[in-house]
């Protein structure tokens, strides 16, 4: 019994030593993230703000802080594990900053169920998020802004996540169509696909 209960401490303090590992690991990467991030807000600023390279810029800067903010997350995590909607969440508030205007403003809503994610899983779906919250903001909501909402449901092990927004139905691809918009589907597709092993639908 004093043996077990001796190897059950040092399992303990194993762990222990683990997640503090595991939680600096996060940190350090979420700051060097943070300071790319502003490095290219920096350049940012030398651009026209409607210019095709503002916009391409500006996309990517959404892009490296959605994955900061999820290390950001599990830096404060015991287990390196956190869930879907706590994910967006996140991604959200970046997105309210670096892909909102003032002069269309959106509100967001994040509903469903707590599913679990792991570290890995969990950078993906942040970078997931942030494309399809971007797609709606240029292609899918109405001039005066809107309404996104992002819920979570889990059925026979499955979890879909569903991303809307309340702008018009676009049965064509709208004439302002740009090509980071294009690389935006193509970094969902891929992370669903090949790297998440699901599927994924576009209504527009």
């Amino acid at each position: 019994a004093i043996e077990n209960a001796r190897l059950y401490d040092e399992s303990l303090r194993a762990l222990a030593v683990k997640s503090a590992m595991l939680q600096e690991m996060h940190h350090r990467v979420r700051n060097n993230l943070q300071t790319i991030a502003a490095l290219l807000a920096m350049q940012l600023r030398r651009l026209e703000p409607e210019s095709r390279g503002a916009r391409a810029l500006r996309e990517s800067a959404a892009r490296i802080q959605s994955i900061a903010e999820v290390h950001n997350l599990l830096c404060r995590e015991d287990v390196g594990v956190t869930t879907v909607d706590a994910i967006a969440r996140q991604v959200v508030q970046s997105a309210q900053i670096s892909l909102v205007s003032y002069e269309r403003p959106v509100k967001f809503e994040i509903t469903g169920e707590p599913v679990q994610i792991g570290s890995r899983d969990a950078t993906m779906l942040a970078l997931i998020i942030n494309e399809l919250i971007s797609n709606a903001l240029v292609h899918g909501l109405a001039a005066e802004g809107g309404r996104i909402v992002i819920e979570t449901s889990c059925r026979d092990e499955m979890v879909t996540i569903d991303v809307r927004d309340d702008g018009p139905l676009h049965p064509t691809p709208p004439p302002d169509s740009h090509a980071s918009s294009g690389l935006g589907l193509q970094i969902i597709e891929t992370l669903v696909h090949d790297d998440l092993g699901g599927t994924f639908e576009l209504i527009k």
